[in-house]
C-alpha cells in the first residue's frame, strides 16, 4: 500500500513538472494564431484536469494505506495482551489522522497549481509597421503584411529613444517591437518600443 501511495506521489510531481515545462514552452515570441491559441487552452486544461486526478489518486491511497494499517493494528490488538489495546487504538486513529492531513495537503497543492496551469497567461512579442494607433488599438503589419491588432489601456507603455511618448504620438510607418499578454480573446500591450520612427 505505501508504494501506491509513493507511485501516486510521483505520479504528482511527474504532472506538476510536465505542467511547468508546457508552460514555459507557452513563452511565444511570435504572436500565435487563434487554432494555438485554442490548442494552449486545451493543453492547460488537460494539465489542470490532470493534476485533480493525480491529487485524488494520492488522496485514495492515503486513505487506503490508513485503512489497512488500521485494520492491522487491530487484529494485533486482539492477539495481543489486552492492556495493549488502548495505546495501539490511539496509534491508529494518529496514523489516521496524519493520513487525512497528508491528502488534504496534496489536494490543496494540486488544486493551487492546477489554477495556476489554467489562469497564468501566455504572453509574446512581436514587430511591425504601425498602420494606425487610436481608440485604445494598435494596428500593425508584420514582415509578411499579416495585420496584427494589439489592445491598450492605462498600462501600455510607449518608449521611443528610451524616453516615454504616447500611444497617439505614434506616426504611420514607424518601425515598432511590442511586448503583449494575452487576455481571453484580446493581446494587450503591455510596452511598445519605437525601432524606427515612420520616414518622410
Amino acid at each position: 500500500m505505501r508504494r501506491r501511495s509513493w507511485a501516486a506521489l510521483a505520479t504528482l510531481g511527474l504532472v506538476l513538472g510536465a505542467g511547468c515545462r508546457e508552460r514555459d514552452e507557452g513563452q511565444a515570441t511570435a504572436p500565435p494564431s487563434e487554432s494555438e491559441r485554442a490548442e494552449a487552452r486545451q493543453r492547460l486544461q488537460k494539465q489542470a484536469d490532470e493534476l485533480a486526478d493525480a491529487a485524488s489518486r494520492t488522496a485514495r491511497a492515503a486513505g487506503e494505506v490508513a485503512r489497512q494499517e488500521a485494520t492491522e493494528l487491530n487484529e494485533r490488538v486482539k492477539e495481543e495482551a489486552p492492556q495493549l489495546h488502548e495505546d495501539l487504538s490511539q496509534t491508529a486513529r494518529d496514523v489516521s489522522q496524519q493520513a487525512h492531513e497528508v491528502a488534504r495537503d496534496i489536494r490543496e497543492e494540486g488544486s493551487t497549481a492546477a489554477e495556476q496551469a489554467v489562469e497564468d497567461p501566455l504572453t509574446g512579442s512581436v514587430s511591425g509597421t504601425v498602420a494606425s494607433a487610436s481608440g485604445g488599438a494598435l494596428h500593425l503589419r508584420d514582415a509578411d503584411g499579416k495585420q496584427i491588432v494589439l489592445t491598450t489601456d492605462g498600462d501600455t507603455r510607449v518608449m521611443r529613444g528610451g524616453h516615454s511618448t504616447t500611444l497617439q504620438a505614434l506616426q504611420p510607418g514607424a518601425e515598432v517591437r511590442a511586448s503583449y499578454v494575452i487576455q481571453g480573446e484580446d493581446w494587450m500591450a503591455r510596452q511598445v518600443e519605437v525601432v524606427s520612427p515612420a520616414k518622410r
